[in-house]
């Protein structure tokens, strides 16, 4: 295959995309593919999208330059990977979410370098319908490795290391300010020192902290084994290379737990928030050997991430696009006509409406109408979800985002989406204390357990006093034949409150009997395969009858026949 990647040539330390591009383009002549990083032949097979935005310094070519040289080779597929977002780039002057979702329309196949990347991504609507996968970043094992890294003796001081590349503020100074501070202090100084390797952002200054320049490569792998621990900070990460060039050298983490760090982090180091640091740092010290042997069997390497990338490319090549004729003139000046907007800054233009009402659409088909009430209903209540708050049965956190107002979210599930910071867990036998949750919520989970008795006096168990229990339970709707276990009336759940000293603060129906009826039919439309075309003309006929089924519920006095129930109850008694 001759495979062309739009990133420059780039020597030296620059960031991860660029030590990404390098792996992959030596693992992939090795292995008899040709790599370029322009669109100047016409024997391209796969085109890999890294930097797809107009002007961006690292790309060599834009997306728009993809969609021109699609016009004229239509065989040729194109793989997007998406690895940032706003939050991670901090930039408050350029919408990189929404570009990101404009650039990915000409993809065939996203790739996600972490689940929280993908998930920042998909709620906001980027690569609805199109196949997708994530494939975790690697450091090149036969640099970044734990051969020879220093060993650590019981009373010696714990050799504690990170580095960064970028100056970006979101890389964790407080924490590492934090731990500067810490080290003025006997009980740490005595136990810990600390070396940060590489740019300071402006107006950064460390007192107890060695600071060594940029390093990269071998030089890199050497001075990281020389120490015994990896702490990182970074915030809105979708998957920094510093920590997984640590982990490959085999040093335990130290991790703040936001983004996609514990889904790199976990299992080999030990989690802190902003507000624990300091005990989960002494928790190192007195732990250290067990962290230390298990993180020898860190897994995200380099030809494990490559060797995936080839399967990708050689699954989408073998599934060639129809051949289409060449574009007439006319299309291809005014795509030109685009690529000069674009460099404007004029980036969607005529086409932002055509995009708008396509993922409209695709949302519409992807979801029941139970659904979209229900999660209306979950944000009008969201205000009441405060505190530390318990998501029982959350599988991805995918209300993480809904919660605003909460100050921690805890989540358990016994089959969590791997890579989520999910408890496993059962809801019949919580692993938390006595009365330490504000709000414990349950989203479409009751029905599946039996014994609801008992799982109502866990949730009463770990509630304060007075504390809120939200948790919804679908009725007039399609049973899950594997799980679904209970349905019961709003005055069944009455009785159960009763019984478990829980007093009803609230109960929402959803929908009624039209809204049933609609889903019923629609159930069968949007199951069926195929028929795009055809779907997306039925659109504003099926909006219009959804509208007047869902109008006849909303004028009925008495809703005898709800979809199901969204509860608000209280822990009245301790």
């Amino acid at each position: 295959m001759r495979i062309s990647i739009n990133l420059k040539e780039i020597v030296g330390p620059y960031g991860g995309g660029n030590q990404f591009k390098n792996y992959l383009k030596k693992f992939l002549n090795g292995q008899g593919h040709s790599v370029v990083n322009h669109l100047q032949d016409d024997n391209i097979d796969v085109i890999l999208m890294i930097s797809p935005l107009p002007n961006q310094s690292s790309g060599s070519y834009s997306y728009l330059d993809v969609e021109y040289y699609l016009l004229a080779h239509p065989q040729t597929k194109v793989v997007h990977r998406v690895n940032y977002c706003n939050l991670a780039r901090n930039n408050n002057n350029f919408d990189f979410d929404k570009y990101l979702k404009r650039a990915n329309k000409c993809a065939d196949f996203t790739v996600y370098n972490s689940s929280w990347i993908k998930d920042v991504h998909e709620k906001n609507g980027l690569g609805w319908g199109k196949s997708n996968v994530i494939i975790h970043n690697g450091a090149d094992e036969t640099m970044f490795n734990n051969v020879n890294k220093a060993v650590w003796h019981a009373g010696e001081k714990i050799k504690i290391v990170t580095h960064h590349w970028s100056k970006n503020l979101n890389k964790g100074h407080d924490i590492y300010k934090h731990l500067d501070e810490l080290l003025d202090l006997p009980e740490y100084h005595n136990k810990f020192e600390f070396t940060f390797i590489g740019n300071l952002p402006d107006g950064v200054h460390y007192n107890n902290v060695k600071v060594l320049p940029v390093k990269f490569g071998k030089e890199l792998a050497d001075e990281l084994k020389r120490h015994h621990v990896y702490v990182t900070a970074a915030r809105n990460e979708a998957a920094g290379m510093h920590y997984i060039e640590a982990g490959n050298c085999g040093l335990p983490f130290l991790y703040l737990e936001n983004s996609s760090l514990p889904e790199y982090c976990s299992g080999w180091g030990i989690g802190f928030t902003e507000t624990n640091f300091e005990e989960k740092l002494l928790a190192m010290y007195n732990e250290f050997n067990q962290y230390a042997e298990r993180a020898n069997a860190y897994p995200f390497t380099a030809r494990a991430m490559a060797e995936k990338y080839l399967k990708i490319f050689e699954n989408v090549f073998a599934n060639l696009r129809k051949t289409l004729s060449v574009s007439s003139g006319l299309v291809l000046v005014a795509k030109r006509i685009e690529i000069f907007l674009a460099k404007l800054g004029w980036v969607d233009f005529w086409l932002s409406p055509v995009v708008f009402l396509k993922n409209y659409v695709s949302k519409f088909y992807n979801q029941s109408f139970y659904r979209f009430l229900l999660e209306k209903e979950i944000s009008n209540y969201a205000n009441l979800v405060t505190g530390k708050v318990l998501d029982i049965g959350s599988r991805n956190r995918r209300y993480d985002t809904v919660f605003s107002d909460a100050v921690e979210i805890l989540a358990v599930d016994k089959n969590p989406t791997p890579g989520y910071n999910v408890i496993v867990a059962d809801a019949r036998n919580l692993p938390f204390a006595d009365h330490v949750f504000n709000t414990v919520v349950s989203i479409e989970v009751l029905e599946y357990v039996s014994a609801i008795d008992t799982v109502l006096q866990e949730v009463r168990r770990v509630l304060v006093s007075g504390g809120i229990f939200i948790f919804s339970v679908p009725f007039i709707n399609p049973v899950n034949k594997d799980f679904d276990l209970v349905r019961y009336t709003e005055f069944g759940w009455k009785e159960l409150f009763e019984k478990n000293n829980f007093k009803l603060v609230e109960v929402v129906k959803i929908g009624g009997r039209y809204s049933a009826i609609w889903d019923f039919h629609f159930e069968k439309i949007r199951n069926i395969n195929g028929f795009r075309l055809l779907k997306s003309l039925a659109f504003p006929f099926l909006l219009v009858w959804r509208y007047v089924y869902s109008s006849l519920d909303r004028r009925s006095k008495e809703n005898r026949y709800p979809m199901g129930y969204l509860f608000v109850v209280k822990n009245s008694k301790i």
